[in-house]
C-alpha cells in the first residue's frame, strides 16, 4: 500500500506498525481503500514522531518522548537532511550508540545539561551548535534548514534525554517545540 506520502507516519518503525495493522485488517476482511484512508486520517500520538507541519521544503517533527538513544534512533531514519535538536539530562551512554545514523544529520543543535557531553561525542563526526535552550536551537535549526534548501529537510526534536533540566516533563518540552513551530508556520 502507498504509505510514502503520509508525513505523520515516517520511519521504519512506523512501516513495521503499518504492516502489522494491515495484516490484522486484511484478516478481518477490510478493503484496501478503507485501510489506506484510516492510515491517512491517523494523526499519530503527541510527542512520538508527531508531524507538526511543513514550510517550503522543511518538515517539523516533535519526538520529545524519545528520552533515550534507542528511541531517538528510530527518528534519525526519516530523512537524509535532519536538523536535530538534542539534549537535556543525559542517560548512561549518551548518544554514542547513534553513530550509525550520523550521516543523516546535517547539523545538531545541542541543548540542556548534556550539551558539553554531546559536543564531545559529536566532535569530528557531525556539525553541531551549542544552543543551550530549545527556543535558541529551534530558531537556528529552522533558519539553517530553510537556507540550505535540501529537499526533504526535517527539523527534529528527538532529544535522547530526560527533560527535567529545563522542563517539567517531556510533554512540556514537546508542547514548547510545537508552539515554536506553529509560530513559524
Amino acid at each position: 500500500i502507498p504509505i510514502g506520502d503520509i508525513p505523520h507516519l515516517k520511519g521504519a518503525h512506523n512501516a513495521q506498525n503499518i504492516a502489522a495493522a494491515y495484516g490484522v485488517a486484511k484478516v478481518l476482511g477490510i478493503n484496501n481503500n478503507v485501510i489506506i484512508e484510516a492510515l491517512r486520517s491517523f494523526r499519530g500520538l503527541s510527542h512520538r514522531m508527531q508531524y507538526i507541519g511543513k514550510s517550503g521544503n522543511v518538515s517539523y517533527y516533535n519526538d520529545s518522548k524519545a528520552t533515550n538513544a534507542d528511541a531517538t534512533a528510530k527518528a534519525l531514519t526519516i530523512s537524509e537532511h535532519i536538523y536535530w535538536i538534542v539534549g537535556g539530562l543525559a542517560k548512561d551512554g549518551g548518544i554514542s550508540s547513534l553513530e550509525p545514523y550520523f550521516n543523516n544529520i546535517t547539523q545538531a543543535y545541542l541543548i540542556g545539561d548534556a550539551q558539553e557531553e554531546f559536543a564531545h561525542q559529536l566532535k569530528g563526526k557531525v556539525p553541531f551548535s551549542k544552543c543551550g535552550t530549545l527556543d535558541v536551537a529551534f530558531r537556528a535549526a529552522n533558519l539553517a534548514a530553510h537556507q540550505d534548501g535540501h529537499n526533504g529537510a526535517v527539523v527534529l526534536l528527538s532529544p535522547a534525554c530526560a527533560s527535567f533540566d529545563q522542563f517539567e516533563n517531556f510533554g512540556a518540552r514537546g508542547d514548547s517545540f510545537v508552539n515554536l513551530v506553529r509560530e513559524e508556520l
